[in-house]
C-alpha cells in the first residue's frame, strides 16, 4: 500500500480529540485505526512514575542552585556564609561527587549532574556543527561523536546503566538530594542539527517498529536525507509524501525516548525517592529527539532552555503541574540598555515613580555615556545597600540548537558610578574601604560584575 501521510503525533491526536468532542462520539475503534492503537500502546507513550507527591518531593520551595564554575569563594565556611547571606539555598554534585559535607552543613539542597556521564547522551563535538556536516547527506551514517561511534545499542545501554548506578550510590542517603540529571544538552544527534543518520545499525528493529506504526501494513523501510524532498517541490500539496524521511525521524525519537525512560526507571530502582530527568533541554524540533510529547512521558524533572516555547509546551505536558520544571538564570532577567547616550530617555517613565526623573540610587557612565547593555541590580540588607553592575547581553539561539551570550566581551573599561551621598563604601570583591562621596570609579571587565556596598 502507499505510505500514510503523517502530520505528526501531536497534531493528529489533537485532531482526533477535537472530532470526538465535537461529535460526542465514542472513541475510534483501535482495530480500525492502527495509528491510534500505536499511540495507546507503544512504550514511548507510557509514562514513568509521575505521581505528584513523588515529583514535588523535596521541591517544596524555590531552590536557587548556583553553578560553581569560577566559584572562587570555595566550599568552606566563607562559601557557606555567602550562600546563607545572599539567599542561595541550593547547590549541585557532579557524577556522584561533590562537597556533600558542606552541602549538609549549610542545608543546601542539590541535584546531581551528569548522572549518566558525558559523551553518550551528549555527543562529543556537538557544539561544532562542522564536525557532522558530512553526515547530513549520508543516510547510512550511524550515530557518533568526535571520539568514536555511539550507536544506541545494548552496549551503550549497559554502560549508561552502570554509570547511573555508580553516580547515585554515594548520594542516595542524603536528605538534601532533589533530582538526578542524566546529562546536559542531550540529543540523538548534535543538539537539533539536521542529521538524517541512523541511531544504530539495527534496521530490522526499524522494520518492526514500522509494522506496529502502520498496523502490520508497513511499506518498505527507506533511508533518505532531506534532499529526498527536493524532487517533490513542484508537486501539488496532495501529492507530497515525505513519510520515508519522517517515519525514520519519528522512529528515532521513539528509541531515544525509550532510552531515557529506561535510565529514569533504572535510577528509580536504585533510589525510589528521587526524581530523574535531564538538563539543557533544547527547543522542540524534528531533529535530535525533541518530540516533547514522547519525552514528557519519560522524565520526572527537567531544565530546558527558553527556546521555541519549550517551557510553555512542557507545562502543557506537566502532569498535575508537579514536575520540577527548572530554568537557568544567566543574570540577564532584568532590563537592558542598548548603548544610549545618557539616562535621559528613561526620565519619562521614571517620573511616574520619582518626580526628579532620575534613577533612585545609581547612575553608571563610561566616558560620559552609559555603556551598552549595562545593568544595575541592588538590594538592601542589614542597613547596607549592595550593588551589582553587570553586562546584560542578549542570549540567542539558532535553528540547529545551541547558542549563548551574544557579544559578551572581556575588554576592561573604567566605570564612573554616581550615588546619592554615600558613606562607608566598600568594594565587596576586594574588601577595600572606599570611604564616602558621590562618584566612585571601578574597573569593569564585562564578564564579571562590579560589586560594592554602602
Amino acid at each position: 500500500m502507499g505510505r500514510m501521510h503523517r502530520l505528526g503525533s501531536f497534531s493528529l491526536l489533537a485532531l482526533l480529540a477535537s472530532m470526538a468532542v465535537a461529535a460526542g462520539a465514542d472513541a475510534p475503534d483501535e482495530a480500525a485505526d492502527p495509528y491510534l492503537r500505536y499511540v495507546n500502546t507503544a512504550p514511548e507513550f507510557q509514562p514513568v512514575r509521575q505521581d505528584p507527591a513523588f515529583l514535588i518531593g523535596r521541591w517544596n520551595t524555590w531552590i536557587y542552585m548556583p553553578w560553581r564554575y569560577h566559584w572562587t569563594i570555595g566550599t568552606g565556611d566563607a562559601g557557606g556564609r555567602f550562600c546563607r547571606e545572599f539567599g542561595f539555598n541550593g547547590g549541585f554534585t557532579d557524577r556522584g561527587e561533590g562537597p556533600l559535607d558542606w552541602l549538609e552543613r549549610w542545608n543546601l539542597r542539590f541535584y546531581n549532574d551528569h548522572t549518566a556521564g558525558k559523551g553518550d547522551l551528549h555527543l562529543r563535538g556537538s557544539e561544532n556543527k562542522s564536525n557532522f556536516q558530512p553526515d547530513q547527506r549520508n543516510p547510512r551514517a550511524i550515530r557518533h561523536g568526535t571520539d568514536g561511534p555511539r550507536p544506541i545499542d545494548a552496549g551503550l545501554r549497559r554502560r549508561l546503566r552502570d554509570r547511573v548506578a555508580a553516580s547515585i550510590a554515594p548520594l542516595r542517603a542524603s536528605r538534601l538530594r532533589v533530582a538526578y540529571a542524566l546529562d546536559d544538552e542531550i540529543s540523538w544527534g548534535a543538539f537539533v542539527t539536521p542529521l538524517p543518520w541512523r541511531i544504530n545499525g539495527d534496521d530490522a528493529a526499524y522494520e518492526h517498529w514500522l509494522d506496529t506504526y502502520y498496523g502490520g501494513r508497513a511499506p518498505q523501510a527507506a533511508l533518505v536525507t532531506p534532499d529526498f524532498a527536493l524532487g517533490q517541490l513542484d508537486h501539488r500539496l496532495g501529492q507530497l509524501d515525505f513519510s520515508p524521511l519522517l517515519d525514520r525521524l519519528s522512529y528515532q525519537d521513539s528509541v531515544w525516548a525509550n532510552l531515557i525512560r529506561e535510565l529514569v526507571e533504572h535510577a528509580n530502582r536504585i533510589d525510589p525517592e528521587t526524581p530523574c530527568g535531564f538538563v539543557g533541554g533544547q527547543a522542540p524540533s524534528t531533529w535530535g529527539g525533541y518530540d516533547y510529547a514522547k519525552l514528557a512521558k519519560a522524565i520526572q524533572f527537567i531544565e530546558a532552555y527558553d527556546l521555541g516555547s519549550a517551557q510553555a509546551i512542557l507545562r502543557s505536558f506537566n502532569p498535575g503541574n508537579a514536575w520540577a520544571q527548572v530554568t537557568t538564570h544567566f543574570h540577564n532577567d532584568q532590563y537592558r540598555e542598548e548603548g544610549t547616550d545618557t539616562d535621559a530617555h528613561r526620565a519619562t517613565f521614571l517620573r511616574q515613580i520619582n518626580a526628579s526623573g532620575r534613577p533612585p540610587r545609581v547612575v553608571v557612565r563610561h566616558q560620559g555615556r552609559r555603556p551598552p547593555q549595562c545593568e544595575v541590580t541592588y538590594w538592601s540588607k542589614a542597613g547596607r545597600t549592595f550593588v551589582f553592575i553587570l553586562r546584560n547581553v542578549p542570549v540567542n539561539a539558532t535553528t540547529t540548537g545551541g547558542g549563548g551570550a551574544a557579544g559578551l566581551s572581556s575588554q576592561a573599561m573604567t566605570l564612573d558610578v554616581e550615588l546619592p551621598a554615600a558613606r562607608k563604601v566598600v568594594d565587596e570583591r576586594t574588601g577595600k574601604a572606599l570611604g564616602e562621596g558621590k562618584v566612585f570609579s571601578f574597573r569593569w571587565s564585562g564578564v564579571e560584575p562590579v560589586f560594592f556596598s554602602y
